[in-house]
């Protein structure tokens, strides 16, 4: 209660200790407090002016986080001045997907949407938040290689693979003999598989020429300027992405072409015959294994599935699209392959790329 204590003009000395004394009694006991006219104005006015929450929000109703990252949601309160218990309390409507600490820091779990609610008192805001998945380089990686440089490798297989977004490999031979007969690229076609559709071309020798088992001295001299010489000659027509890699003729090969190969600074070679993935890590960048396109399409299929299943590398390779030759694929048959590499492409599964740039990516 309250106590208003007058005096009249005069008051002896003990009776206002008496009086004095008696107050401090309750005050010393939390049971009367001693104010000024002003302090006790004060206070008054106070407990009438106490301002209640009417609504929060949050600064944002809908958000985005990669999974493994964070958000801390901001409360704003109705009206500013409100005067009631501003504690929040959060929680999240599936922890599997963010969870939600006391701060209002939103963590990314895992990939789906959940959403998040602030409680002040009877009050609620929501905020929704879409978690997606980082982006990851797939581990897997195809090769589409053509290997002689025949007019298909331009007219067809550069068109197709471009439908579909995709690039690829050329090994030619660079012997004028070979465009001079009209079924093989010439130097202005090699350029636009080159510089318009962004190919890499790489050796395959300059004659093409079937390796003997056993290498003579003049035979190593001999392969070794096969080599050479195409190499210098995709240099000397600025097509430098590929002039270190080469592909087999025919996949003949031996230890000592591979010895000459590395003194003249090729850094990987195909093989051609038996159909194989190469795994990773690489072992032998010289003993690349390959999968023939004319193996049939679902054949080519299986291993295009292995090679994503074991995150390993497929080089598909061909020769001819859309001609009678034997070793010919069907344009049907190639774009049903490009098709099916494309489903695996578009969900991050399986990288289409050159050699080079493969190779790089390996170092």
């Amino acid at each position: 209660g309250i106590a208003d204590t007058a005096f009249g003009d005069k008051v002896s000395l003990a009776d206002f200790q008496t009086i004095v004394n008696y107050v401090s009694q309750y005050a010393g006991l939390g049971q009367l407090e001693v104010k000024t006219i002003s302090q006790w104005y004060a206070d008054m006015t106070a407990l009438d002016a106490s301002v209640p929450l009417e609504a929060i929000t949050l600064d944002t109703t809908n958000f985005e986080l990669t999974e493994g990252t964070s958000k801390t949601l901001v409360v704003s309160y109705s009206p500013t001045d409100t005067t009631d218990d501003l504690r929040v309390t959060w929680q999240s409507s599936n922890e599997s997907v963010a969870r939600v600490d006391a701060s209002g820091t939103v963590f990314a779990v895992g990939e789906g949407v959940a959403v998040i609610t602030a409680t002040v008192g009877k009050n609620t805001a929501q905020s929704y938040v879409t978690v997606t998945l980082p982006y990851r380089a797939p581990s897997a990686s195809l090769l589409f290689t053509f290997d002689d440089g025949r007019t298909s490798t331009l007219t067809l297989g550069a068109s197709i693979l471009s439908d579909y977004g995709f690039v690829g490999t050329a090994y030619v031979m660079s012997d004028p003999y070979f465009s001079s007969t009209g079924r093989f690229l010439n130097v202005s076609e090699l350029d636009i598989l080159y510089n318009y559709y962004g190919w890499d071309i790489g050796n395959h020798t300059e004659s093409h020429l079937v390796l003997p088992s056993v290498l003579s001295s003049s035979d190593i001299t001999y392969f070794t300027q096969q080599y050479l010489n195409t190499q210098n000659w995709l240099l000397a027509n600025g097509w430098t992405r590929a002039a270190y890699h080469a592909a087999y003729p025919n996949g003949y090969y031996n230890e000592q072409l591979i010895n000459i190969l590395k003194s003249i600074g090729v850094d990987s070679a195909r093989l051609y015959g038996a159909n194989g993935l190469v795994p990773l890590p690489v072992n032998d960048f010289y003993r690349l294994s390959m999968v023939d396109l004319v193996s049939g399409v679902s054949v080519v299929k299986s291993y295009i599935d292995a090679a994503v299943s074991t995150g390993s590398t497929i080089i598909l390779t061909g020769h001819d699209i859309g001609t009678s030759a034997s070793d010919s694929i069907s344009i049907s048959a190639f774009q049903e392959i490009c098709a099916y590499v494309l489903g695996y492409v578009d969900k991050d599964l399986l990288n289409v790329t050159t050699i080079s740039d493969w190779f790089n990516s390996q170092l």
